[in-house]
């Protein structure tokens, strides 16, 4: 077992030099600790609370390598409480794929666990169909006829079925249990159209998921884009919940960055279901007091809709970081609720280290 471990990171080694100018290697790993006012629960998911600043814990690995005819790219992430066993879940890895480039990149052709690099909406999201997980496995062609403009098609199983016992053609022969059925619901198109001074995204996946967005980029240190996505397959979900419905999410984003140290910003989430609206507005600020010191707050404020029984509240959530290098840093926080029995105060700290 160690000669054959020794083997594999010699020829990772040997195989990393041969490829040193296009390859990146980087990630991070961020991990918290969080304790309820009375002492009573302890929680090790989360490395900062809030919407905007936070997140949970979190172990990322990039790799990268982009070569003149071609490359690869590769993200493995754990996500959550590190104390869960599942480490080698297949759904830790995002993406891993494959591409090749030709006419001088006019055209690529992708193959893998697809991430989309060229056509996502580029907002806070920043994906296009499904979620944040990859485009599924399948291939895609990307063509880029003048600068700035890319149309995408793809193939994948991000939306396909799966034949079951009592299906007829696994009755018949045709087919295998767990076999992917081949149907309309393997196709998606998307585009994306950038200059200095705005982008447009657009998607249309026949599996009846669709998405656009819209960023302006001509003033300098402004972030604003909106994303809309509408989800009508047959297996559309808000969170782990099933729902029949069409669902629509709508995401405006702005954020400042131009006056010295201090960020402004905002980010909306708009959920429309069955005439049925929630709204989600977190506004946030940041401030550098020295190169070690920095000061931020958020709060996400919940409105649900006017027919929920449910009154509006938020969940302010102001922290302290303290920088030891511009790779590794220290937080400590408190998350505070005005409606404990949605939301719970607590009180923690945590650490990100990026490599």
């Amino acid at each position: 077992m160690k000669k054959t471990l020794g083997i594999a990171v010699a020829a990772l080694v040997a195989g990393a030099s041969l490829f040193a100018e296009g390859l990146s290697v980087n990630g991070y790993i961020r991990s918290g600790i969080s304790i309820d006012p009375k002492g009573e629960t302890v929680k090790t998911g989360t490395w900062l609370p809030g919407d905007y600043f936070g997140g949970g814990s979190r172990l990322r690995l990039n790799i990268n390598y982009d070569g003149v005819n071609g490359g690869a790219t590769f993200r493995y992430q754990k996500d959550k409480s590190f104390a869960t066993n599942n480490w080698f879940d297949n759904g830790n890895i995002k993406w891993a794929m494959g591409y090749a480039k030709f006419l001088d990149g006019k055209i690529i052709a992708e193959a893998g666990k697809l991430v989309d690099t060229y056509t996502s909406t580029g907002g806070w999201e920043d994906t296009t169909f499904g979620d944040s997980e990859g485009a599924g496995i399948g291939a895609r062609v990307v063509v880029s006829p003048v600068e700035g403009l890319f149309i995408t098609a793809s193939a994948s199983d991000i939306y396909l079925e799966n034949y079951e016992a009592d299906d007829d053609k696994v009755k018949d022969g045709d087919a295998r249990e767990g076999d992917l059925k081949f149907n309309e619901k393997l196709f998606g198109f998307t585009a994306k159209y950038a200059t200095d001074a705005f982008f447009v995204t657009g998607g249309v996946h026949l599996a009846k998921s669709y998405y656009a967005s819209f960023g302006l980029t001509a003033v300098d240190n402004l972030t604003l884009v909106v994303e809309a996505f509408i989800d009508d397959t047959d297996d559309n979900k808000i969170g782990d919940v099933v729902v029949d419905d069409t669902i629509i999410n709508l995401y405006p984003w702005v954020e400042y960055t131009g006056i010295e140290n201090l960020t402004l910003a905002a980010l909306g989430a708009i959920t429309i279901v069955d005439d049925s609206t929630t709204i989600t507005i977190t506004p946030a600020v940041s401030y550098a007091l020295t190169d070690v010191i920095s000061l931020a707050a958020e709060s996400t404020i919940t409105i649900p809709d006017a027919d929920d029984a449910d009154d509006t509240y938020a969940v302010i959530t102001p922290s302290v970081t303290f920088a030891a290098s511009k790779k590794a840093s220290a937080t400590v926080f408190a998350s505070l609720s005005t409606d404990t029995d949605s939301a719970k105060h607590s009180f923690g700290a945590g650490v990100k280290y990026a490599f």
